[in-house]
Order: structure tokens, then C-alpha cells, then sequence
């Protein structure tokens, strides 16, 4: 049974006849990304807007009621 070994970026491979170079280790492929159209971008780009809105909506109303615990007051 042959077994694979990397040494040094080499890929060798192991017998018990003996050993030998099969080559050197790929370099990984990187998926190109798939273009967006504008329709894609667009609606994505709406999506976030919403999260980041929310966000501020909520981050508006804790400062309000600390505001208002800060004058005095109780929420």
C-alpha cells in the first residue's frame, strides 16, 4: 500500500520498494466570485440599510431612557 507524504511543498509518495517525487503541491484555486448585477447590489444594499436603521432606531431609544433616568426620572 502506497502512502502520500508533503515534505517541503513536495508531494512524495512512500512504497516499500522505496520512495519517489510525484511533484510539487498544487496551489489552491480560488473561486472566482459571480459579478452582481445592479438589481442584486441594489437590493442587498436596501437590506443592510434596514439592519443599520434598526440599529440606530434602538441605539436612539436606550439613549432616551438613560436620558431620561440621568434627569431624574425612572423608565
Amino acid at each position: 500500500m502506497a502512502l502520500t507524504e508533503i515534505r517541503d511543498g513536495i508531494i512524495w509518495v512512500i512504497e516499500p520498494e522505496g520512495e519517489w517525487e510525484l511533484g510539487p503541491v498544487p496551489e489552491p484555486v480560488e473561486p472566482e466570485p459571480i459579478p452582481e448585477t445592479t438589481e442584486e447590489k441594489l437590493t442587498r444594499l436596501e437590506e443592510q440599510n434596514l439592519v443599520l436603521m434598526d440599529a440606530l432606531a434602538t441605539t436612539f431609544e436606550e439613549v432616551l431612557a438613560l436620558r431620561e433616568i440621568v434627569e431624574g426620572g425612572t423608565v
